[in-house]
């Protein structure tokens, strides 16, 4: 009898190691399964559903000399922008010692580290502008806000060296504030992009807890290395086409139709990949967009569309002007946009109120500041949602850059009237 009950106790106690062993598995289970399953974004301006938003915690600023394409874009605004004294062209105390005197003070700890963090009170500014907006989206529109972890970010890497190419260590990641850099959904699946900056090389780690990288909807682009021969800042784009790079945001949807930009972070082997793998994908049709600036950089800078057949241009950084004309050929009107308010920052593009999130084709969420432009954007019958954000500047991009739209509702691949565009671009071209 009292083997029995000793036995029973045992199977018991046996049955209950199982159900918890079952328990803690399912949980694991249940936290590692990723968030996001499906994509759904044609365009940028049907009714938002879903999105990921952006966290300024964690952030670093890295040192020059490990970033080509930033040094050479600081070195052009110092001698360009009136507003910034090139004796000391860095806007705050803790930058003009980060980027002049090398290694630098954790402004969190005190010690000495390689790279620079943003001071704490920098991060909450602008951690508040960004979880204001996803309340925002969530309470006021319905929107599920999905936001990364920058902590998953590796602070420093190397690339060894080879026969060819001395190798590298990034001493400094950047930040998980700009999810629209390191992806681009377009359609039914969301691109992992080979981004060309030396300290945002792991910055897509920030995002991997929201999706299964290896999904049927998922890709991951080509890798680069980012050897010495990807960087020439004699060049006309500093990037060249030794390695593939591209930051998605060079790249604006239109339905069945994609604008990529040829930019210092993207370049024609990105746009030469991405062009016939939709179309055999997807059977989008890539356009690759040109612009009057030496330097360009993210086209989410310098071209919005707010509806079909409406487009939002940056007037530093035009169009060409055939191709504006081709736009008008096939029923696109351009306007342009006023001056931005924000014209003395030195770590992202002066004209951000082109930089905007579309939630609808009738309405946008823009920065406060921005006035000229949101009577602008009134005037054509686009209702816009006024939200702080100038503090987010400090971390490299606008409500645009800071966001990326995993789906929205009604999103098809349809034509807009875009498919005599190349048409029109020949004609305009034959004409000249």
């Amino acid at each position: 009898m009292v083997s029995s009950v000793r036995l029973f106790r045992h199977c018991e106690l046996h049955r209950l190691l199982v159900v918890v062993v079952w328990l803690k598995m399912t949980d694991t289970a249940v936290a590692s399964a990723p968030v996001v399953t499906s994509f759904e974004a044609f365009d940028g301006w049907n009714t938002l559903e879903e999105i990921v938003i952006g966290s300024p915690y964690h952030s670093r600023l890295p040192f020059l000399e490990d970033d080509v394409i930033v040094a050479k874009q600081i070195e052009i605004k110092k001698t360009s922008n009136p507003l910034i004294d090139p004796m000391n062209p860095f806007p705050f105390e803790w930058m003009n010692t980060a980027w002049s005197k090398g290694p630098v003070y954790n402004n969190h700890s005190q010690t000495p580290i390689e790279g620079c963090y943003y001071p704490k009170n920098m991060e909450i500014a602008a951690a508040a502008e960004t979880d204001n907006l996803a309340r925002i989206l969530e309470l006021q529109y319905g929107v599920k806000v999905h936001r990364p972890k920058p902590e998953n970010i590796p602070t420093e890497y190397t690339v060894e060296a080879n026969d060819n190419d001395p190798g590298f260590t990034c001493r400094s990641s950047f930040n998980a504030n700009n999810p629209r850099d390191c992806f681009v959904v377009v359609g039914n699946t969301c691109y992992e992009t080979p981004m060309a900056r030396r300290p945002r090389k792991y910055e897509y780690q920030a995002y991997s807890h929201l999706w299964d990288r290896a999904g049927d909807h998922f890709e991951v682009m080509p890798k680069n290395e980012m050897r010495d021969a990807l960087y020439d800042p004699s060049t006309e784009f500093i990037s060249t086409e030794a390695e593939i790079c591209m930051d998605g945001a060079d790249c604006l949807k239109a339905g069945k139709h994609l604008f990529i930009q040829r930019s210092t972070v993207t370049n024609r082997t990105a746009i030469n990949w991405m062009s016939e793998h939709l179309r055999k994908t997807q059977g989008i049709i890539v356009h690759d967009v040109a612009v009057v600036e030496d330097y360009p950089e993210h086209i989410d800078a310098t071209l919005t569309i707010l509806r079909p057949g409406l487009l939002l241009g940056n007037p530093a950084r035009p169009l060409t002007n055939p191709t504006i004309e081709a736009f008008k050929k096939v029923g696109w009107d351009h306007v342009v946009a006023p001056k931005s308010r924000n014209l003395d920052n030195l770590m992202c593009s002066n004209w951000l109120n082109v930089n905007m999130l579309s939630i609808a084709d009738d309405r946008v969420v823009i920065e406060e500041n921005e006035k000229e432009t949101i009577q602008q954007l009134e005037s054509l019958g686009i209702k816009c949602v006024p939200v702080p954000y100038r503090n987010n500047y400090r971390f490299g991009g606008g409500l645009h850059c800071s966001t990326l739209d995993i789906r929205r509702k009604g999103s098809q691949p349809l034509d807009y009237g875009l498919d005599g565009l190349e048409n029109a671009l020949k004609q305009v071209a034959e004409k000249a």
